[in-house]
């Protein structure tokens, strides 16, 4: 069980849904013939260069200033420069779906995220949050302790009721200075057990998606899987098989017989509970044995 209630999840954008953005940032430094950490160095030697940021941050600075004279700063052409130094930045799946386990069994979340402007948000999952906090849109930055508190008044808990997660230490001191729990993430796996064990949720579910090298085998494409069951139970029916069984209906053969053991494997070992899924490794299996078979 939790040590305290905790009723709202606020969690960071780059580095956390994100893979690691100094990785990101080192690729860029190889693309444009700069030594790896070139970027990080600037920030954390040059005073000019840190000042950019926080003004672009709290969106005192245009993206195009920024990009002028960073790229200066830099040696390197300025033309769509912020774009570039994200290009190696895809999602981290595991933490998106952690946090859309935790809203799916009600605890309100939101995004708290000091940005490099508005453009990188275009790729943000921005569905799985009840409310956002982007810091050049509200004139603040982490860790100033008032943007945090307005990231908890826009979830509508209080900050003793959340649990924030920020890849930078300074971040997550000043969600701790308002009151708010705070994980340092450095790895998916360890952020999601902590916030498991914050939460008192199990956050990391076996999803049918898993059983995709099954499936494939009869025709069944990933993105009918992820449509037909996972798309479908953030709308909690109430009836897997009956959800999944929809996808049958224009099939025949094998690729009928295997989704219709796999929702008869859903209904059976993956029942509801609270509206989420249960927490099985069973029924993937046995609907890797029952798709073999067909």
């Amino acid at each position: 069980m939790p040590e305290r209630e905790i009723r709202g999840l606020l969690i960071d954008f780059g580095g956390v849904l994100t893979t690691n953005i100094w990785t990101s940032f080192d690729s860029f430094c190889e693309r444009e013939g700069l030594e790896r950490g070139t970027v990080l160095d600037l920030f954390r030697e040059d005073g000019e260069a840190l000042a950019l940021l926080r003004g672009l941050e709290r969106g005192a600075v245009s993206d195009t200033d920024f990009e002028h004279d960073f790229g200066e700063l830099l040696g390197v052409a300025s033309p769509g420069l912020i774009e570039r130094l994200f290009a190696g930045l895809p999602p981290e799946r595991a933490m998106i779906e952690a946090v859309e386990a935790a809203r799916a069994a009600g605890i309100c979340t939101g995004l708290i995220t000091n940005s490099w402007g508005t453009g990188i948000y275009e790729r943000a999952p921005m569905g799985i949050f009840d409310a956002t906090v982007i810091s050049g849109v509200v004139g603040l930055h982490k860790p100033e302790p008032a943007i945090y508190e307005l990231g908890a008044e826009r979830i509508g808990v209080e900050p003793a009721g959340c649990v924030f997660v920020d890849d930078l230490r300074e971040n997550v001191a000043g969600a701790e200075a308002v009151g708010m729990r705070a994980i340092l993430h450095r790895a998916p796996t360890e952020t999601i057990a902590e916030l498991e064990r914050v939460l008192g949720l199990p956050l990391t579910l076996t999803r049918p998606v898993q059983a995709h090298s099954a499936a494939r085998k009869h025709g069944i494409a990933d993105e009918d899987i992820e449509h037909a069951v996972n798309h479908r139970l953030r709308k909690a029916s109430t009836s897997i098989a009956r959800c999944v069984g929809e996808a049958v209906d224009h099939r025949s053969g094998p690729a009928r017989r295997a989704w219709s053991q796999f929702a008869s494997t859903l209904s059976c070992e993956w029942p509801f509970q609270n509206g989420r899924i249960g927490i099985k490794k069973q029924p993937l299996q046995s609907f890797a044995r029952l798709s073999a078979a067909t």
